[in-house]
């Protein structure tokens, strides 16, 4: 067989007929069965590749065959030995095609990418304020017009680090500007072609 597995409980039923040879006869008889449980060896062949007494075999074997866990059959080519209840020891072979309704290849919802950019901007909290990453977030997670993508998916690079540094910078320049255009109103700044008249002159 390809694949075949014991249990606890059946490893401890082998343990009990003998604690040093059993389970690898065992094995080793699963090994070389059939899909059926079916394998013709001779006792000789067993002794050999298992580097185990040819008593020994033939007294673990009738053990076996006492406990139900084989049977036998002599036949001119070996002893033909049938594995009980072989179902209980295969495996299913597990299949090499991922199906497409897995967790895996679901695509995430809309409340889900929103979590998980969310999440991208706790680090940086301290740093720039709840103020600045709330705008930050409302501006980037604004929807399409399909309704299926946020603003910074259908960006083709998109670090998250680097534009908090960009909309930081922009938010400074914006409060600068702001400031010199109150401070003109008010009289404060001179440019170019008004009059000081603190000073006198230009």
């Amino acid at each position: 067989m390809d694949s075949f597995k014991i249990s606890k409980e059946q490893y401890g039923e082998l343990m009990k007929l003998d604690r040093t040879n059993a389970v690898n006869l065992f094995l080793y008889l699963l090994a070389n069965a059939d899909d059926k449980g079916i394998l013709i060896v001779s006792i000789r062949t067993i002794s050999s590749d298992l580097s185990i007494g040819l008593q020994v075999v033939r007294t673990l074997l009738k053990k076996m065959y006492l406990t139900h866990l084989l049977t036998h059959q002599v036949t001119h080519i070996g002893s033909s030995i049938t594995i009980c209840n072989i179902k209980q020891y295969t495996t299913r072979k597990r299949s090499t095609n991922t199906p497409t309704n897995t967790p895996t290849n679901t695509p995430k919802t809309i409340e889900e990418r929103k979590k998980e950019f969310t999440e991208k901007l706790k680090p940086y909290l301290e740093k720039y304020g709840s103020d600045m990453l709330n705008d930050f977030y409302r501006y980037w997670t604004e929807m399409n017009d399909g309704g299926k993508k946020m603003r910074f998916e259908m960006e083709k690079v998109f670090q998250v680090s680097g534009r908090l540094i960009t909309w930081h910078k922009n938010n400074l320049n914006k409060m600068k500007s702001s400031a010199e255009q109150k401070m003109h109103q008010d009289g404060t700044i001179l440019h170019k072609g008004q009059m000081d008249v603190t000073k006198g002159g230009w």
